[in-house]
């Protein structure tokens, strides 16, 4: 989703991916709310909003764990090659990232989030 010069902002793409799909799932869940009641809805697929923002939670409480290992790094990591490259793609990554970027977020707000990354892409 990103197109990066190199390694070193693979942090943005995965994290951004990474928070994309919990926001993307938060809204199918309210559009599916807003469905007619006789709309036929395959059971057993229902999310509840909250339920999301609960499966993130998790994910930032594992990213702070993986923090605190000696194997920490920035979110921002260098990367001199494609092997280091892989060794960056982990918790720190995914989650540290992905709530460093709701912290912009909310921060700067959402419509004004997503008018730049409409004027990016």
């Amino acid at each position: 989703m990103i197109t990066m010069k190199w390694w070193n902002d693979i942090w943005l793409n995965e994290s951004f991916a990474n928070l994309i799909g919990y926001i993307a799932c938060e809204r199918v869940q309210i559009a599916e709310n807003e469905l007619p009641n006789n709309f036929n809805q395959e059971p057993g697929h229902t999310i509840l909003s909250e339920d999301i923002w609960n499966y993130f939670s998790s994910e930032k409480a594992a990213s702070i764990i993986d923090d605190c290992l000696p194997s920490t790094h920035s979110i921002d990591a260098p990367c001199n090659d494609t092997e280091q490259a892989q060794g960056l793609l982990d918790g720190i990554t995914y989650g540290k990232g992905a709530v460093f970027l709701s912290q912009i977020i909310k921060t700067i707000g959402y419509q004004t989030f997503f008018e730049g990354c409409k004027q990016y892409f």
